[in-house]
């Protein structure tokens, strides 16, 4: 598989409160996370840092808020850091997209993660 044309969209005409979810397998920190995003209103705009040992819905713990930027200048990957997460989950909980005319979802390109 190509990384550079993974991506992930919400559900259809859910453009709000929106997540992915990472299993690590096992705990591990995370101190840096990339996105890469595209110059489209539907990509996404607000987005919390969440993590969680055991993926349930009530065990998620917000370690840091993030706005990713929208626009030609902006396009390609943007890197989010400070903030330190532990645990073997981790989730990019997407608030909402840049919209209002860029589609009934959210899109991310692509998701990198750093840390010990």
């Amino acid at each position: 598989m190509d990384p550079s044309k993974t991506y992930w969209l919400s559900e259809p005409g859910y453009t709000t409160n929106q997540w992915i979810v990472f299993d690590f397998q096992k705990q591990v920190t995370v101190n840096k996370v990339m996105v890469q995003v595209d110059n489209w209103e539907c990509t996404v705009k607000d987005f919390n840092i969440e993590v969680s040992n055991n993926d349930d819905l009530y065990s998620w713990r917000c370690v840091r808020s993030f706005t990713a930027l929208v626009g030609t200048t902006n396009q390609g990957e943007q890197v989010f850091e400070g903030f330190e997460a532990k645990g073997r989950y981790i989730r990019l909980f997407c608030k909402n997209n840049w919209g209002p005319g860029g589609g009934n979802y959210i899109l991310i390109n692509n998701v990198k993660f750093f840390g010990n």
